[in-house]
């Protein structure tokens, strides 16, 4: 066996030499590299002399043992695999690319983050013989044996990564002698003005934090056209890859991480400057210590910044990582600096149970997730989250902005009140997070698989809007602020947002003392309740405040829940909020709430309710948000609610037995913003009912028989954000009639018969969209 080794970087030969890839193209100084003799048999490296080899390649300095005959290597610098013989070097059609993963925890690498080299893995191809630069045109000729070429005062060493927009090299500023990640903007988008904005933004947003745990810039700089990023090098791995390897972080662990990560948000907050791609990704954790340094900057902005000629990021474009975003980014709305605290709670609670809190099957379903779906919390995964961390996490995580810790300061605080006790309480490490097989899939709570469905006052990412959609109509139609729905009781005492009490305790003692006995009884169930006309779900008897106070929201997903279970809440009229999802209700059960004509939120999805049980919601005008997805309700159940003119959500996907006459019944509806008919049987006819709803953001006419006909009644629709079609017979004609909609984030088209000219040509037109098709995915420009 050979061994082959990095001189440069202190690197040793191995007793147990591996082949190691280039994980996520970051990797630049690996340990050690197994290679193969061919046709000979295997030696020991340390019995053997070491001798300079150049990569045909990347021309990185390699140190290797004398060949016997023919050996084949792997180059650790760009993954060329070429031969080597007592006679020179050959290049072999292989790539370190295809060898199996084992890099290892202290490899030396130059962050990329996910604005550079994500998921590719691409090799520099260059032919033997003397270095070059052609592959790399806009790089100064090599001056010396072991350089790729020379960009500004660095000497390019070695090829770590391509993707996106740019590159990332190893280079070494000669001055100082030191290695460094150049990050470089490829040629072909440096000409593009808005591109290259982009770019610069990133290095100038990173230079102006100065932060132990932010990455630093070294300099900002342009040659020729070509602006680029010197960095430092890091040695350590990304947070991603720590989680890959082992999922169940130690509760403590994952305190200290969580608190520098804040830490260094607090800085660049403190700065003026909002990250907007917080995720494991962009996290590093530097040398043995493993301390934090945030990367990436390249979404940031600048918290003041406006939409005028100098902002990079059209308005309403959806731009961040899915899975982490907060609602209000998920669904274009402006964000603040506690989209980055929502994004640091998806991380924390990642950490704490070793599952993401927001799980879909594709990017429509995660957005729905995102904007509508509640997680459990994490110590019901890991019973060793402690109540303060557990609250906090959840708070972090709130649909509404107002129910986050106020900044990141805060959230440090609490992080380390939570270091503290659990250093007081002596606790051990954390045993592994006991994972829940139900929990690791949101569907069995979500409110269908698209929509947008479920939290409480339902945002919109593809389902609903009250919350972090902003803004909404009444009755009269004049906009208003909506709040979003869930979040919990903060965990931090000077911070907690107690719900809203009866400022006379002496009002009403016996409708109090009734609502508090439901309120005990959901809960018991596994519900959660809303009180007072709240936003905040309260999901613990503890968390219900002593002083008397109105039942105002039902929140239920249990199947457990009996028949003469619901006939306790008959009668309880105060209810403004019905959110009974997934549960065996059915038509005898949902009569209990035949009286609360004040519901204004209502989600039945997937239960036993037929046409005949919605009867009981005739005199229900005040509904802004019905559905009713995966159950068998027809026209003849949907009647009940054509009086219903305040709507503003409507999601009936896979209602499969639905057609034209049934959604007839809400024509002349003028504030929806969120629809959903997939996977029923409507067609253009159908899609007429709602020509007057002008302030459409989320369509979903998914694996229906809707053409060019029935989407032209949605093509005035400026504010709509995200197009689901699906299954559909779409077209390119179809399509181009949403190239005026210039608040599109999100379209997808798979199995429609759009071509790829009509994407190329719609891309052209509405560049800040992405576009999921069956050729592939285009990303916003």
């Amino acid at each position: 066996m050979l061994s082959s080794y990095r001189t440069a970087a202190g690197c040793r030969a191995s007793d147990t030499p591996r082949i190691l890839e280039m994980k996520d193209l970051l990797a630049a100084s690996i340990e050690c590299v197994q290679d193969e003799h061919v046709g000979q048999p295997p030696h020991s490296g340390l019995e053997m002399l070491a001798k300079a080899v150049v990569c045909p390649s990347c021309r990185s300095t390699l140190a290797t043992t004398p060949p016997t005959g023919t050996t084949v290597m792997n180059c650790p610098e760009c993954g060329e695999r070429f031969s080597i013989t007592s006679s020179g070097t050959e290049r072999s059609n292989h790539s370190l690319a295809a060898a199996p993963s084992a890099t290892p925890p202290d490899t030396v690498s130059a962050f990329v983050g996910s604005g550079g080299a994500a998921s590719t893995r691409e090799t520099l191809v260059a032919p033997a013989g003397p270095p070059r630069s052609g592959e790399f045109p806009f790089l100064a000729p090599p001056q010396q044996l072991d350089e790729l070429g020379r960009l500004g005062p660095y000497r390019v060493l070695g090829l770590l990564g391509t993707g996106g927009m740019g590159a990332v090299f190893r280079a070494e500023d000669p001055a100082l002698r030191r290695q460094i990640a150049l990050k470089v903007m490829l040629p072909q988008f440096a000409s593009h003005p808005t591109a290259k904005a982009r770019f610069l933004r990133e290095a100038r947003s990173q230079a102006a934090v100065e932060h132990n745990h932010i990455i630093a810039i070294h300099q900002v700089g342009e040659e020729g056209g070509i602006p680029f990023i010197a960095m430092p090098m890091l040695k350590g791995e990304s947070l991603a890859d720590s989680l890959k390897t082992n999922p169940a972080v130690p509760v403590a662990e994952a305190v200290r991480i969580a608190r520098e990560i804040a830490e260094g948000l607090a800085a660049a907050h403190g700065s003026g400057l909002v990250h907007r791609d917080i995720k494991p990704a962009n996290i590093w954790l530097e040398g043995r210590e493993r301390q934090v340094k945030v990367l990436d900057f390249g979404l940031a902005r600048a918290e003041a910044e406006g939409d005028g000629a100098e902002a990079v990021t059209q308005q309403g474009a959806i731009i961040g990582t899915p899975a982490y975003m907060s609602p209000e980014q998920a669904t274009g709305e402006p964000v603040d600096t506690r989209t980055d605290l929502f994004s640091l709670g998806v991380v924390l609670y990642q950490m704490l149970t070793g599952q993401q809190p927001f799980i879909g099957k594709n990017v429509p379903a995660t957005l729905s997730a995102v904007t509508s779906y509640t997680p459990p919390r994490p110590a019901e995964l890991n019973p060793s989250v402690p109540a303060d961390l557990d609250g906090l996490t959840m708070r972090l995580l709130a649909k509404a902005v107002t129910d986050r810790p106020a900044s990141a300061e805060l959230v440090v605080q609490a992080l380390r009140a939570v270091e503290s006790g659990m250093n007081s309480a002596g606790s051990e490490p954390a045993p592994p997070p006991v994972t829940n097989p139900k929990a690791t899939d949101p569907t069995p709570r979500k409110r269908s698989p698209w929509l947008l469905v479920g939290s409480l006052a339902a945002i919109a990412g593809f389902a609903v809007l009250a919350a972090n959609m902003m803004k909404t109509r009444n009755a009269a139609g004049p906009k208003v602020e909506a709040k979003a729905p869930e979040g919990t009781p903060p965990a931090v005492a000077q911070n907690r947002k107690e719900p809203p009490t009866n400022p006379d305790p002496k009002q009403e003692p016996a409708k109090a003392a009734s609502d508090r006995a439901l309120a005990e009884l959901a809960i018991r169930l596994g519900g959660g309740v809303r009180i007072n006309d709240g936003d905040i779900r309260i999901k613990a008897l503890a968390d219900l405040p002593k002083e008397p106070f109105r039942l105002t929201g039902l929140v239920v997903v249990s199947e457990k829940v009996s028949e003469a279970d619901w006939a306790n809440f008959k009668g309880c009229k105060s209810l403004t909020y019905l959110d009974l999802p997934h549960t065996t209700i059915s038509d005898a059960g949902l009569a209990n709430f035949q009286g609360c004509k004040s519901v204004t939120y209502l989600d039945l999805t997937n239960t036993q309710v037929t046409d005949a049980g919605l009867a009981c919601f005739q005199e229900f005008k005040s509904l802004t948000q019905i559905t009713l997805s995966q159950t068998t309700i027809t026209g003849a159940g949907l009647v009940h609610f054509k009086n219903c003119s305040n709507l503003q959500a409507l999601h009936l996907g896979s209602c499969t037995r639905l057609t034209d006459p049934g959604i007839e019944h809400f024509k002349g509806i003028k504030y929806l913003t969120v629809l959903d008919l997939s996977s029923t049987k409507v067609t253009d006819t159908g899609l007429a009912s709602f020509k007057d709803c002008a302030d459409m953001k989320e369509l979903n006419l998914s694996r229906t028989a809707v053409t060019q006909v029935g989407l032209a009644h949605f093509k005035d629709c400026k504010n709509l954000t995200i197009l689901s079609l699906e299954r559909t017979d779409t077209t390119d004609a179809g399509l181009a009639q949403f190239k005026g909609c210039a608040e599109l984030g999100y379209v997808f088209l798979k199995g429609t018969k759009v071509t790829k000219a009509g994407v190329a040509e719609f891309a052209k037109a509405r560049p800040q969209c992405r576009t999921e098709w069956d050729g592939g995915v285009v990303e916003p420009r």
